[in-house]
C-alpha cells in the first residue's frame, strides 16, 4: 500500500502519476513472462473515492455509493462496485484516468481542483493453478482464489 500526503499544491498528484505508470507497466511486464498468454492469470480493477463516511465507485457508468464489507476470509467486498478485468499496462492507466476524471474536486486557496477525498486503486490478481515462486500462494489450494488486492495508488 502506499498512502500520499502533504501540502496542496506540493506534487503529490505528480509524483503518484509516475509511481502509477512505472508500477503498471512493471507488474504487467512480471505477468507477462509468468503467463505469456494469460491463460491462468487474470487481473481486476477497483476505483473508488472515500468522502467523509461515503464511498464511491469511480469506474461504473456513474458515480454512485457503494459498500464496503469486511469478509470471513479477510477479502474487502465492494459491493455495488465495477471490478473490470485489465489484461495490459495501458487499459489499466486507461481505467485509472476514467476514475481520476470522476472524482469530486472543490476549488481552494492554493488550488482551483483540489480532491476533497482520498481514492483507493485496488487491482487484485488471480491465478489459477498451483502456485509458483514468488507468485504468491494459493489459499487452501483452491483454483482461482485471489492472490490479494494490491493498493498501487491512495491518492
Amino acid at each position: 500500500a502506499m498512502f500520499m500526503y502533504g501540502q496542496t499544491g506540493s506534487g503529490k498528484t505528480h509524483t503518484m502519476s509516475s509511481i502509477e505508470e512505472m508500477g503498471s507497466e512493471q507488474l504487467f511486464a512480471e505477468l507477462r513472462q509468468r503467463d505469456p498468454e494469460f491463460a491462468r492469470t487474470q487481473v481486476s480493477v477497483a476505483f473508488f473515492e472515500i468522502a467523509g463516511k461515503k464511498c464511491f465507485d469511480l469506474l461504473g457508468h456513474k458515480r454512485r455509493e457503494i459498500q464496503l464489507k469486511d469478509s470471513d476470509d479477510g477479502y474487502v467486498h465492494l459491493q455495488g462496485a465495477e471490478e473490470p478485468g485489465v489484461y495490459s499496462a495501458e487499459e489499466l492507466r486507461d481505467l485509472v484516468a476514467l476514475g481520476k476524471s470522476r472524482r469530486a474536486t472543490q476549488a481552494t486557496d492554493i488550488n482551483a481542483s483540489s480532491s476533497r477525498s482520498h481514492a483507493v486503486l485496488r487491482i487484485t490478481i488471480h491465478h489459477q493453478g498451483e502456485p509458483e515462486e514468488g507468485f504468491g500462494r494459493a489459499i487452501e489450494g483452491e483454483e482461482g482464489t485471489p492472490l490479494g488486492g494490491v493498493v498501487l495508488s491512495a491518492i
